[in-house]
C-alpha cells in the first residue's frame, strides 16, 4: 500500500487519494488529520520560547476552518500545561444601525468597520496590562449587542487567541506591544491535482465546504450559498488578503480525503439542481464533475469529532 504524503507542496494528486481511499480509506483519513494537527503543534513548539501572556491574532477566509483551529489550538496549549482560551471577534460587533451601510442600506457585515475597533484595542491593553477585561457579547438572534457583558481572566502566561475574519488588521492591535502578538493565518491552501492539472482549487474547495454546512447547520439552500459566495470572495479580497503575508504562521487546513467524503453531501444538492436558475446550476455541475473524479467515501464515521470537517458535515448522530 503507497503512503501518501499530505500537503506535498500544496499539491494533492487525485491517483494517490483515489488508491488510499480505496486501500484502506481509513488510514486516508488519518493521515491527513496527523498532518494538520503536526501543524499545530509546530507552532505550540515555538510558542514555548514565547514567555509571559501572548494574544494569538487567528483570521482566514469564509469556511477556512478557523474556529475549529482556533479551539484545537487552544487544547494544544492546554495539553502542554500552558492556559489559554478563545475569544471571538464576533463579539464585538456594532449595533448594525452604528456600523458601516451598503449602498442599498443593507449593513456591511463583511467590512473591519463593522467592528468596534477601539474597543477591541482597550481589551486587549487590558489584558497585556492587567491581566482582566469586560468583553461585550453580540446576540446574533436579536441582532444587537446583549446588556450582559463577560470578564475574561488570564494567567502571566496563558495564550489568549483571538479568532475572526478580520483578525490579522493592525487596526485591532494598534495599542499593544508587537512582542507579545502573534498573528496566524487558516485556510484550505492546498490543490487537488490531476498530474499537472489543477482540478479543485482551494477557494472551489471553501465553496464546498461552505455549501454542506450552510444546508446542514442553516438551513440555507446551496444556490443562495452560490448567489453570496461573489461577494464573500470579494470581500476576503479587501480584508484578509493585504495582511495575510504578515501572518507569522500558516496553517493548511484541506484535509487530502475532502473530495471522497464531500461526493455524498453534494450528491442530494444536484436533484435539486435542475430547478436552479442556469448560471447557478453552472457551478453546482463543474463543483459535482470534479467530485465524481475521486472515490466516494460514503461512511463519514472515521472522521474525528473535533475534526476541522466536521465543523462542516456536523457531528456523527447530525447526519
Amino acid at each position: 500500500m503507497r503512503k501518501i504524503d499530505p500537503l506535498r507542496y500544496g499539491r494533492i494528486q487525485k491517483d494517490d487519494v483515489n488508491q488510499l481511499a480505496v486501500e484502506n480509506h481509513f488510514r486516508l483519513i488519518e493521515q491527513a488529520e496527523d498532518f494538520y494537527e503536526g501543524q499545530l503543534d509546530a507552532i505550540v513548539d515555538a510558542m514555548e520560547s514565547h514567555d509571559g501572556l501572548q494574544i494569538l491574532c487567528l483570521a482566514g477566509p469564509s469556511s477556512s476552518g478557523k474556529t475549529t483551529t482556533a479551539h484545537k489550538l487552544k487544547q494544544h496549549f492546554i495539553a502542554r500545561g500552558r492556559g489559554s482560551r478563545v475569544l471571538s471577534l464576533d463579539d464585538f460587533y456594532l449595533n448594525p444601525e452604528d456600523g458601516p451601510h451598503f449602498e442599498d442600506g443593507t449593513p456591511d457585515f463583511e467590512s473591519v468597520d463593522a467592528l468596534d475597533i477601539p474597543l477591541i484595542n482597550h481589551c486587549i491593553d487590558e489584558l497585556l496590562e492587567k491581566r482582566r477585561t469586560m468583553i461585550p457579547q453580540f446576540d446574533f438572534h436579536n441582532h444587537c449587542r446583549a446588556e450582559q457583558w463577560k470578564e475574561i481572566l488570564c494567567g502571566d502566561d496563558d495564550v489568549i487567541i483571538m479568532e475572526g475574519l478580520h483578525a490579522l488588521n493592525p487596526r485591532l492591535t494598534d495599542l499593544a506591544d508587537t512582542s507579545h502578538i502573534i498573528r496566524i493565518y487558516v485556510s484550505a491552501r492546498s490543490k487537488f491535482m490531476d498530474g499537472e492539472e489543477t482540478l479543485i482549487e482551494p477557494k472551489e474547495l471553501r465553496l464546498m465546504r461552505r455549501m454542506v454546512r450552510d444546508v446542514a447547520k442553516r438551513s440555507t439552500p446551496p444556490e443562495q450559498t452560490i448567489e453570496m459566495w461573489d461577494s464573500v470572495c470579494n470581500g476576503e479580497r479587501l480584508y484578509i488578503d493585504p495582511f495575510r503575508d504578515g501572518a507569522d504562521f500558516k496553517i493548511d487546513s484541506c484535509m487530502d480525503y475532502e473530495p471522497c467524503i464531500f461526493r455524498t453531501y453534494l450528491e442530494p444538492f444536484m436533484i435539486q439542481a435542475v430547478e436552479m436558475e442556469e448560471e447557478k446550476r453552472q457551478v453546482l455541475v463543474e463543483l459535482w464533475n470534479k467530485l465524481i473524479c475521486f472515490h466516494e467515501i460514503r461512511d463519514a464515521s472515521p472522521v474525528p469529532e473535533d475534526s476541522v470537517i466536521r465543523e462542516f458535515i456536523g457531528a456523527a448522530q447530525e447526519k
